[in-house]
């Protein structure tokens, strides 16, 4: 799912989700449902659902999810659902979930959903931030980037980039990126958006 994906340079491979995407150069391959992509060179690995993105060096890889991030320089790995993000230098790892978040040094770890936060320096770690999430029964346990979540009963665990989900009953496990996704009953187990494992 990218949407007015640009990137200057590199190479991008496992995409999924590609919609009307325009390469000018470089190498691209299973890429599934992008929209508006627009690749003008570089490398660029298991990136899905990216919005917006713009690189224009460096390399990234794993990113999942990212809406209007802009990289300068560095280096990227395992980040998810990254909105507005900027990047100026440093590394970054594991990050799900960041909405208008700037770096400009230092390191961060494991931060899932975080907004509008801004960091200059420091390290931060296994931070959650979900948003708009309403649960009134049940258990939850490692969810990561739910929004507007809502669920009335059973059990959730280790959902990953849930946006609008509504589930009423039953329990559901391993579920990655769905969207306004609706469960009245029932059981789901390992349901991955992307198509990977």
């Amino acid at each position: 799912m990218d949407q007015g994906m640009r990137e200057e340079g590199g190479e991008r491979e496992n995409s999924d989700m590609d919609q009307g995407m325009r390469e000018e150069g470089g190498e691209r391959e299973n890429s599934d449902m992008d929209q508006g992509m627009r690749e003008e060179g570089g490398e660029r690995e298991n990136s899905d659902m990216d919005q917006g993105m713009r690189e224009e060096g460096g390399e990234r890889e794993n990113s999942d999810m990212d809406q209007g991030m802009r990289e300068e320089g560095g280096e990227r790995e395992n980040s998810d659902m990254d909105q507005g993000m900027r990047e100026e230098g440093g590394e970054r790892e594991n990050s799900d979930m960041d909405q208008g978040m700037r770096e400009e040094g230092g390191e961060r770890e494991n931060s899932d959903m975080d907004q509008g936060m801004r960091e200059e320096g420091g390290e931060r770690e296994n931070s959650e931030m979900d948003q708009g999430m309403r649960e009134e029964g049940g258990e939850r346990e490692t969810s990561d980037m739910d929004q507007r979540r809502r669920e009335e009963g059973g059990e959730r665990e280790t959902s990953d980039m849930d946006q609008g989900m509504r589930e009423e009953g039953g329990e559901r496990g391993n579920s990655e990126m769905d969207q306004g996704k609706r469960e009245e009953g029932g059981e789901r187990k390992h349901l991955y958006g992307s198509g990977k494992e």
